[in-house]
């Protein structure tokens, strides 16, 4: 189960750099504009995004923020602790599941 966990992140991860050099990135969000149907409002659900990996090499590539070092530092943290996060429940899912149909206590 870890196996395929960490596979599916892989082909997500290279996908993204796939989608985002092809031209698919996330417009910037307006945090002043509070209209639900806009495309650059953080309310709207269905606007486009970025994971956080495409969304760090972005920051460091471009350069255009005068903190991009913290910004890209604090974006690896998150993705760091949501990849282990994913990895930790999945090994506690998959023992709950192995010890549910091999009745092992």
């Amino acid at each position: 189960m870890t196996g395929v966990i960490l596979s599916a992140g892989r082909i997500f991860g290279e996908a993204d750099a796939l989608i985002f050099t092809a031209g698919q990135s996330a417009p910037a969000l307006d945090f002043a504009n509070w209209n639900p149907f806009d495309i650059s409002s953080p309310l709207n659900p269905m606007r486009p995004a970025e994971t956080l990996a495409v969304h760090i090499w972005k920051i460091n590539s471009e350069g255009i923020m005068p903190d991009a070092k913290a910004v890209s530092s604090g974006a690896s943290a998150v993705l760091v602790i949501a990849v282990l996060l994913f990895n930790l429940s999945a090994r506690y899912i998959g023992r709950r599941l192995f010890k549910k149909l091999t009745a092992a206590d």
